[in-house]
């Protein structure tokens, strides 16, 4: 840690002068254990700042400021974890969509044929339903194969708005086929 000064926590949790304390003196340490996990500086910074709104919101139950780095630092690892295990997860299940949609993902018989192509018709009706944006930020991230950042330029919106789209547009999409 680079600054191991202290203040005296109130006996009630976290005072506001304690919070900006904490903040001022860890965040630069918990922004170094979310890149670490992440190897994003963006979703870094977005971690990081889910750390210490947990903080935040759990201030009447820390009290303890010999653990608040032990906290911190646990906090971040677990958010980056958690984070890294939803990538992973979400790039799975865009491969299960494209394997549902791309009737040239390889099959070998007719039966596997079929129930592919209306798995994938299925699936246009569903995407058919969502919002244009949505419907859009889906499809270029499933069939144009482009990340976050490259459709939130080629649409011109912010990344975090393509997340929430893909993420509105899949979450749609799993209660209507899985």
């Amino acid at each position: 840690m680079s600054s191991e000064t202290t203040v005296p926590f109130t006996q009630s949790g976290l005072t506001v002068q304690e919070y900006e304390h904490i903040f001022a003196a860890y965040w630069k340490d918990v922004f170094k254990i979310c890149h670490y996990y992440t190897r994003d500086d963006d979703a870094a910074a977005d971690l990081t700042q889910n750390v210490f709104i947990m903080v935040w919101q759990k201030r009447n139950f820390l009290k303890d400021e010999g653990m608040m780095k032990h906290y911190l630092l646990r906090a971040a690892k677990l958010e980056a974890l958690n984070f890294s295990r939803q990538q992973q997860t979400r790039a799975h299940q865009m491969v299960q969509f494209h394997a549902l949609s791309d009737p040239s993902s390889g099959s070998n018989t007719t039966e596997q044929d079929v129930l592919q192509r209306e798995a994938g018709r299925h699936l246009q009706q569903q995407l058919s339903k969502l919002p244009l944006k949505s419907q859009a930020v889906f499809k270029m991230s499933l069939y144009d194969g482009l990340d976050n950042e490259a459709i939130a330029n080629e649409l011109d919106m912010g990344r975090k708005n393509v997340e929430y789209h893909l993420y509105k547009a899949i979450r749609f999409i799993k209660s209507k086929i899985f």
